[in-house]
């Protein structure tokens, strides 16, 4: 199977797959809530804008249909001679009634073909109706609505009229009574405009001001008119919304509210940035339209976009830290694991002795992972103490497990204790093994800090060699450093052991070079990495002969002419002729290094 060439830490893949969906969820969360919020507030201003123009609009219709029905009414009563005109009576009773049931309603005027007026008045103090009678000369008004009856007009209703001499403005509705082909009488119907305005200011709150305009723009009626209809400080109050009517003549609606025709802009005027939302405009015949605007405070809608914003704020913030919190969850997922993945490696390698135990961890899957890691480690430290850690972690690295035996020129090496037997009769059994791990210790590290592979220990003695696994250029140097190695360990220890009272430790060690055959020797359930050959034989040899040779000595090292041969003129030797070595036919050259000990040993 082909491995991918790339692969990513576990933190990594963690932090991006939880950063990921925090990110997906977060980013989905903001654009629902930014949408939520942009819908609730454009249906905030719809229904705002439908409650107002509704309202409004039902209340103008009844103050409007219901003048149109009275005069309707008023006509068939005038001509039906239900009411007489000229008597006082039968006027202030239709005057009561009239002006009850059309709360909008000023003024009701009667002009005569003639020229007669009978005006009735709705008094601003008490709200009774005031009569009064005159000629239509005497009133502007009146001598322009005598003229309209002449020419025979159908009832129509009025623009916007400034009438000063009445105090306001006003829009009329005009019907002319017929007597037969021939015009009797001209109603008139006068509705104040500041009538309509106490109907703005009923709509009308702090934060938003609601007024009429007509089809020019022109404020019909408006909270302030309540106050002031023609003086400066109605001209100063009137100034923003003029000025807002001005201004929306010259940009696009921010946007148009649905199902109808209402416009909404956004204005500054004055340093101040206002939302100004216009309806569509309503018609009464020809000479009667009006459309309903109002104005607030772009600050009211602005605070629901900043609580919008700080929300994406807190969103976001929220974001960061979910990410801050999904890395440093990966992070101490990860780090157990990596130290799982570091020790199974070091495992994988045999370099078992290095491994640290996995702490436990608050995560059920991965403390397991750690309890089973930590008991696998514990039987292979265990196994550890019974085979060659060092060398199977040799074979590992070389891919020499299985690996079939094979011919190599290795150097061998024998150590063994002179007169260990007298030793360790003084000595009891936990003495004596004491003794003996302590030495072997002595011995091991010092091939082992020279490449060389340790055989076997065989009670007192060592076997190792130089050569393999790892193939080496010239095992013998090696093993003849090993073994000056050993000669100074050996000298220290005596030292210490002098301090102690005890005797020397006297050492053999027998060195040769020569042909084996390497690899695992053994059956089917047990192995081991070895050596066959007669070199074997003959190394061990050399370590007998040192009884002949020294046999006071601390320590004694042979060498056989093959393992001279190929060291250089450093090291030390001293010729000792050729010696049949037991068991052997041929003599073989033997050389003694010359190992100097360090001062004040034995």
């Amino acid at each position: 199977m082909k491995l991918p060439r790339f692969r990513l830490p576990l933190v990594t893949v963690l932090s991006l797959l939880v950063i990921g969906l925090i990110i997906v969820t977060s980013l989905a969360f903001l654009a629902l809530n930014n949408r939520n919020a942009h819908s609730n507030l454009r249906l905030t201003m719809n229904v705002l804008a439908n409650s107002r123009l509704n309202h409004l609009q039902r209340e103008i219709n009844k103050a409007i249909q219901g003048i149109e029905y009275q005069a309707a009414y008023t006509e068939r009563a005038i001509i039906s001679g239900a009411i007489d005109l000229k008597n006082a009576k039968e006027v202030d009773a239709y005057a009561s009634g009239m002006t009850a049931a059309t709360p909008y309603l000023t003024k009701i005027s009667f002009v005569s073909y003639g020229g007669d007026v009978i005006e009735i008045t709705r008094s601003q103090s008490t709200g009774e109706p005031i009569a009064k009678s005159f000629r239509s000369w005497e009133s502007r008004p009146y001598s322009a609505a005598l003229k309209l009856l002449q020419h025979a007009q159908d009832p129509q209703w009025t623009g916007m009229q400034d009438l000063q001499q009445w105090g306001g403005r006003y829009i009329q509705y005009l019907y002319p009574v017929f007597d037969g082909s021939q015009p009797k009488t001209m109603m008139i119907f006068s509705l104040s405009l500041k009538e309509l305005s106490r109907l703005m200011q009923e709509l009308s709150s702090d934060e938003m001001t609601v007024f009429l305009v007509d089809s020019h723009n022109r404020i019909l009626a408006h909270p302030e008119l309540l106050l002031d209809q023609w003086g400066e400080r109605a001209v100063t109050a009137l100034a923003p919304a003029r000025d807002q009517l001005s201004a929306i003549q010259q940009q696009n609606p921010l946007y148009v509210l649905d199902h109808q025709k209402i416009n909404v802009y956004q204005i500054k005027n004055q340093g101040k940035s206002y939302l100004f939302t216009v309806g569509p405009t309503q018609h009464f015949y020809k000479s009667l339209d009006y459309r309903v605007a109002w104005s607030m405070p772009s600050a009211l809608v602005e605070e629901r976009e900043n609580a919008l914003l700080q929300n994406v704020g807190l969103g976001i913030g929220l974001l960061f830290a979910s990410v801050l919190f999904a890395v440093i969850l990966a992070y101490f997922i990860s780090v157990p694991v990596r130290r799982a993945v570091n020790g199974v490696t070091q495992v994988s390698k045999f370099d078992i002795r290095e491994v640290r135990p996995l702490p436990r961890s608050s995560f059920s899957e991965i403390d397991q992972l750690a309890l089973s890691f930590n008991r696998m480690l514990r039987g292979l430290q265990s196994f550890g103490r019974y085979v060659p850690v060092e060398l199977v972690s040799r074979l590992i690295r070389e891919r020499r497990i299985g690996a079939q035996s094979e011919n190599r020129q290795l150097a061998v090496m024998f150590t063994d204790i002179a007169g260990f037997t007298s030793l360790s009769e003084k000595m009891n059994a936990e003495e004596t093994a004491e003794f003996i791990n302590h030495h072997l210790e002595l011995i091991g590290s010092a091939i082992s800090a020279n490449q060389g592979t340790i055989d076997k220990f065989i009670g007192d003695s060592v076997m190792a060699f130089w050569g393999a696994p790892e193939t080496m250029e010239n095992p013998s140097a090696h093993a003849v450093r090993a073994a000056q190695d050993i000669a100074t360990a050996l000298h220290k220890d005596n030292i210490l052991r002098a301090e102690k009272g005890l005797e020397p430790v006297r050492v053999r060690v027998g060195i040769h070079l020569g042909p084996l055959v390497v690899g695992d020797i053994g059956t089917s359930e047990r192995r081991n990495y070895t050596v066959i050959g007669d070199t074997v034989n003959i190394a061990s040899r050399l370590e007998s002969l040192g009884k002949e040779v020294a046999l006071n000595e601390v320590i004694v090292i042979l060498l056989s002419g093959t393992i001279a041969e190929q060291l250089d003129n450093t090291v030390q030797l001293e010729s000792l002729g050729a010696y049949r070595l037991h068991g052997k036919n041929e003599a073989i050259d033997v050389y003694r290094l010359t190992v100097h000990a360090p001062e004040n040993s034995i």
